[in-house]
């Protein structure tokens, strides 16, 4: 069955009562919305037949729940399997999520891996649970339903006993101490492999800042559960302070070279800063005339302690022409209005 709805609009002057408008409103929502049923029924009908069960839901037990524990949700998020939407029914062969007890098993194995990863070293997955909420009909094409649940022995978290920094002498006592301070992971933090991830990261940040372009930085985690602690260790190899070589523009665009070098921070021979960079791509797209900017260091020349720069700029349309309607009603008063907007950022390739 296919039902259409044709809204043809014309140019006019009418007015209209609130009453008038509002019972045309409704008539309007009954029809869209028999439309929408008569489509939904005809689509579960003829839709393909589906090979397995439907996962309706899935939950835990023994994870603490939504207070002092872990989410659902969260253990959810670390698997393959997926639940089906709510509205599946109404296109079955394209949203139901369908039970698959291999990918099952290993999400066994991803949940404890999750657990790990956050300090909950000894949670164990025990075994999933298969609840058929809705037998299967294939005389009138209806899927097996069923809802899943996993059975978890959750442990307490291991916190953050030790956490040093190792190859940062020599960089001053004041630019350590602030570095640890501003670092994702703390003392007496709940451990999490993401958060010693994300210190790996503004370390190296921080390097860059000091010149040290070539830097790396790498993190151990020593972890003993029997006592609930972890000892994280982050070490840094800084390499050589290096300066910005050559800078080289690649890309067709109207506008004067001049105008371009005016926004680019970096100056050859400067002092390295990664913050320069960043700066140096936020000013050429807040000129408004590049769709894309690309700021890239070569770090190939780290004997040379020179790291030259190539910018790759691809320009957007200078002309832009935006059209829009909209109706507005108050108190018995209605309004149609339109907007028009045209934009022009680089008239005569002066950037007017």
């Amino acid at each position: 069955m296919l039902c259409f709805l044709n809204l043809n609009y014309g140019l006019f002057v009418r007015s209209w009562s609130l009453g008038q408008l509002m019972g045309d409103g409704c008539r309007l929502l009954a029809v869209a919305t028999t439309c929408l049923l008569f489509s939904a029924c005809a689509s579960k009908n003829t839709s393909v037949p589906i090979q397995g069960s439907v996962v309706k839901s899935i939950s835990f037990e023994g994870n603490g729940g939504l207070i002092g524990g872990i989410p659902d949700s969260t253990l959810r998020n670390a698997m393959e399997q997926s639940k089906s939407p709510s509205t599946w029914w109404l296109r079955p062969s394209e949203r139901a999520e369908v039970l698959d007890t291999d990918t099952l098993t290993k999400d066994a194995w991803r949940i404890e891996t999750w657990y790990a990863n956050n300090g909950y070293f000894n949670s164990r997955v025990r075994g999933w649970d298969v609840i058929t909420v809705r037998e299967a009909n294939p005389k009138r094409n209806r899927p097996e339903v069923v809802r899943v649940v996993g059975f978890v022995q959750q442990s307490k978290p291991s916190t953050v006993r030790e956490l040093e920094w190792e190859g940062m002498d020599g960089l001053g006592a004041a630019i350590v101490m602030l570095l640890k301070k501003k670092a994702a992971v703390q003392k007496q933090d709940v451990f999490s492999i993401n958060a010693v991830k994300e210190a790996e990261g503004q370390t190296l940040n921080q390097l860059h800042e000091l010149s040290y372009g070539f830097a790396k930085v790498s993190s151990r985690v020593e972890a003993y559960p029997e006592q609930k602690a972890v000892d994280v260790f982050i070490t840094a190899e800084r390499g050589p302070a290096c300066r910005f070589g050559e800078i080289t523009i690649r890309g067709n665009y109207d506008v004067p070279e001049e105008y371009v070098m005016s926004e680019i921070s970096i100056k050859e021979g400067g002092a390295f800063r990664a913050s320069k960079l960043a700066e140096t791509q936020r000013r050429l797209f807040g000129l408004g005339i590049f769709s894309v900017v690309n700021v890239i260091p070569d770090l190939s020349r780290e004997a040379d302690k020179i790291i030259p720069v190539t910018v790759e700029l691809s320009e957007s349309k200078y002309r832009q022409l935006r059209l829009g309607t909209g109706v507005s009603i108050e108190s018995g008063k209605q309004d149609i209005h339109g907007v028009a907007e045209f934009q022009h950022v680089n008239v005569f390739n002066r950037m007017w």
